[in-house]
């Protein structure tokens, strides 16, 4: 029990705990898998959870999928199982596997409620899963599902912003950005922002790169629609950049150009917005985020324009398709706004 906490607890720091994080995981799962499928489950979820934090998202679905079917094997439903449900379909929204996520988390949350689970209900509603309900292109109905996991949870403290309120920040952030509401994105996030920099969230490097990038992303979609505060909300996204660049970690590596890409697209700086998609499509498919990979596809194409821009365009909207996605551009748009067409798509 001590290793199962333990790696996912130093897993916190972020990436530069990865090579420590990952030998104590090694050896706690020999020892586990000499116990039984339970004891070796539980370890291989808390190396999910761990890889999962430190940005390797497909070494964190992988080993919660092969923790939850141990677990369940031995212990049935169980604190252990949840948990690797919650960070597996986390995993699946950073992987792009918005097929399999459409179809599973509406089916998890049914169950939780049949079993009387609401930490697990409340969970996915709220969490990153609830980008399910964006694939198909019912926003509405993600916004509800929001609002009833946040009341299941509780209200928010008047101190400090707890966990459940900080995904309900990227949740609600995001379902605006899909429904292009940009004012009403940013004022979800900035309502928000001074509660999660006071918090104890802000140590966490996963939360700093996730949050710095959704507040870059508001301000861009923001600036794009509102020229007499284009400078000021170009600057937001600029420092939200230069926090990605100071964390250096890998994955937020991959979404660092597609911010600044943003920036030089509104600065009427082609060339520099055409270099930096064209590196964020290469960091990002190296970090297996292919939909942040075809959304900054889509970018590309529309600043390079003609048949080859047409056809980058076709391409990201047909990866979008394949993945299930009901609206590729609405969800482009959430996931890489400010290039000045949203509000036509």
């Amino acid at each position: 029990l001590a290793m199962v906490t333990e790696i996912p607890y130093q897993s916190l720091s972020g990436h530069n705990a990865v090579d420590k994080v990952n030998r104590l995981g090694e050896m706690a799962q020999k020892i586990a898998d000499t116990q039984g499928d339970g004891p070796s489950g539980s370890v291989s979820i808390a190396r999910g959870l761990a890889a999962f934090l430190g940005g390797n998202f497909k070494k964190g679905f992988e080993l919660n999928k092969q923790g939850e079917q141990k677990v369940s094997k031995e212990v049935g439903f169980s604190w252990q199982d949840v948990i690797g449900k919650i960070y597996r379909t986390g995993a699946m929204v950073y992987l792009g596997m918005f097929k399999d996520l459409a179809l599973e988390v509406p089916l998890l949350v049914r169950e939780a409620g049949t079993r009387g689970h609401s930490y697990m209900s409340s969970s996915l509603r709220v969490w990153r899963s609830n980008v399910a309900w964006l694939v198909l292109d019912d926003p509405e109905e993600a916004l509800w599902q929001l609002k009833e996991g946040i009341a299941q949870h509780g209200t928010k403290s008047k101190k400090f912003l707890v966990s459940p309120h900080y995904f309900s920040m990227v949740a609600h952030s995001q379902i605006s950005l899909y429904q292009a509401k940009a004012q009403e994105a940013w004022d979800q996030i900035e309502s928000s922002w001074n509660g999660f920099q006071g918090s104890s969230l802000k140590r966490l490097e996963f939360q700093q790169i996730e949050s710095h990038y959704l507040r870059a992303r508001c301000a861009l979609a923001l600036a794009s629609v509102a020229a007499d505060r284009r400078e000021e909300l170009l600057q937001v996204a600029e420092h939200c950049a230069q926090v990605l660049e100071k964390i250096d970690a890998p994955w937020g590596n991959a979404l660092l150009p597609i911010a600044r890409a943003g920036i030089a697209a509104q600065q009427d700086d082609r060339d520099t917005a055409v270099a930096l998609l064209t590196q964020a499509i290469e960091a990002c498919t190296a970090c297996h985020m292919p939909h942040y990979a075809a959304s900054a596809r889509k970018r590309l194409g529309q600043m390079l324009g003609g048949e080859q821009g047409q056809a980058q365009v076709e391409e990201a909207r047909q990866w979008m398709q394949n993945e299930g996605v009901k609206n590729p551009d609405r969800m482009i748009a959430m996931f890489v706004p400010g290039f000045g067409a949203d509000r036509d798509e």
